[in-house]
């Protein structure tokens, strides 16, 4: 049995990864808007611990959708056949993902720091955060439209790659 075999089934683990993907990323999305009504220090640390709990099988989730995208992409002879698409969609990839850890990870870990508290990597080498928010800081980065950028750039990838996907245009 040859790979191309396993194209549909590769296809379906892939699709299935994508809406794992977005499913485990819905929460840090939501967090990202409430946090816009949020002023207590308290509960703007609440908000982002509660963010950061799917961010993990978020990314392994991630990892096979790229896995299952490459092995899906080998068996159905897309990288040697001269369509773009594929390239185009990885490439997009590529962008959306350093664009919104761009976008996103500076502006949440000075949350957490506003709100005194500490980022994922702080808390992972044992440091801890004041306690203390400052709050004049604090509401400058909650009145931020980062969280707009984040997400538009998300939407607008997600909504190109599925074109590429779908309409295999070139």
């Amino acid at each position: 049995m040859n790979l191309a075999s396993f194209l549909p089934w590769l296809v379906v683990v892939h699709v299935l990864s994508v809406l794992g993907f977005v499913a485990l990323h819905g929460p840090s999305m939501v967090a990202a808007f409430q946090l816009r009504n949020e002023r207590d220090p308290a509960r703007v640390r609440g908000v982002l611990d509660q963010s950061g709990i799917s961010i993990g099988a978020m990314y392994l989730f991630l990892a096979l959708l790229v896995l299952s995208g490459i092995a899906a992409g080998i068996a159905g002879g897309y990288f040697t056949s001269g369509q773009l698409w594929i390239w185009t969609a990885i490439v997009v990839l590529i962008v959306v993902i350093g664009g919104m850890y761009g976008l996103a990870t500076r502006h949440f870990i000075a949350l957490r720091e506003a709100a005194g508290s500490t980022s994922r990597d702080d808390r992972e080498i044992g440091r801890t955060g004041t306690g203390v928010a400052d709050e004049a800081r604090l509401a400058e980065l909650l009145a931020s439209p980062r969280p707009l950028a984040v997400a538009a750039v998300g939407i607008v990838g997600l909504a190109i790659i599925a074109w590429l996907m779908v309409m295999k245009p070139f």
